[in-house]
């Protein structure tokens, strides 16, 4: 039996839409399989100030996590593989904490971003890295999950646009202040980047989430500086959009935070502590009291006569 002769004996009852949608599965898992990632992690966080005196604000924790290791694993569970992450500020601290992350599925090499004059020169100085294929940009101060980038790199496959901005609905006018708030036409194409608001109901955001294709890196070095001095990302796009369209994806929902300021640690630490389940490694004495979801981890003791009310995540060598 020939292979088509075999395909057709397989393909005459089976429901064509469902196969279809394999099929967009299969070139789906290809195009992720050949993409990059690269994180944009040179910035110091002033913002963050005293917390990013001694660490950089990328490596600041969530749950006893840093910020930028949370990212990489979402950028594992959709499959890729290799990653490069942007660096500058106190980049041996980040080299050594993030290291390779061969556990973690993924391949990790750096760069040092030695002109730290925003984001699109952050992506220029990594031109080599995406001069081939598509690549996942991602800023390194977000919180993201993978279903929320995943969502970006489908429209990408399924529309083939040189380039896919993700963005974020948000009630508050605060998240202005970090972020441009991005104006799009009635179908999802970039428009422009505006610091001034635009008042309605929602205020739309950069998520710092993006598919770039090599045909963008023309426009990189024509990004001129905005007000705040900065070559921005953003900025580059507006660029692309006069000649191609920059197709924006909206989303909205508590996984994303934007880390700029200190506030902004609290509340993803209090997003992330909604979802913890118990978990104890430490040594809990008798006669300890533990009420809701509590983390406790190694070397760390809670003596007796304690109470402990969750959600609660206790890191290493605590003593309580």
């Amino acid at each position: 039996m020939s292979i088509l002769e075999f395909w057709d004996d397989v393909t005459k009852n089976v429901n064509y839409e469902i196969l279809q949608g394999v099929e967009d599965l299969i070139v789906l898992c290809i195009l992720i399989d050949r993409m990059k990632a690269l994180i944009l992690a040179a910035g110091r966080g002033s913002d963050l100030n005293p917390l990013t005196q001694v660490k950089p604000k990328h490596l600041l924790p969530v749950l006893n996590k840093p910020i930028i290791i949370r990212l990489i694993e979402e950028v594992a569970k959709i499959g890729i593989r290799e990653v490069v992450i942007v660096v500058h500020y106190k980049k041996d601290l980040i080299e050594s904490t993030v290291g390779t992350r061969v556990d973690m599925g993924v391949e990790i090499t750096y760069i040092d971003q030695k002109n730290t004059n925003g984001t699109a020169v952050a992506v220029y100085e990594a031109r080599d890295f995406i001069e081939d294929s598509p690549v996942l940009v991602l800023h390194g101060d977000i919180t993201a999950d993978a279903e929320r980038i995943h969502k970006v790199v489908k429209v990408f496959e399924e529309e083939q646009c040189p380039v896919v901005l993700g963005v974020e609905q948000s009630p508050n006018e605060a998240d202005l202040q970090t972020q441009p708030q991005i104006v799009f036409d009635k179908d999802m194409r970039l428009r422009k980047s505006s610091r001034i608001p635009i008042y309605t109901s929602k205020f739309v955001v950069n998520s710092g989430i993006y598919i770039l294709t090599p045909d963008v890196l023309k426009y990189l070095p024509k990004t001129r500086p905005t007000i705040r001095g900065k070559r921005e990302l953003i900025k580059t796009l507006e660029l692309v959009s006069l000649d191609n369209p920059v197709r924006v994806v909206i989303d909205s929902g508590e996984w994303w935070y934007n880390l700029n300021y200190p506030w902004d640690l609290l509340d993803a630490n209090r997003y992330f502590l909604k979802y913890l389940k118990t978990c104890v490694k430490g040594r809990v004495e008798r006669g300890v009291v533990m009420e809701g979801e509590v983390v406790i981890m190694e070397n760390s003791v809670i003596e007796s006569v304690t109470t402990v009310i969750g959600p609660v995540y206790i890191g290493r060598d605590v003593t309580i």
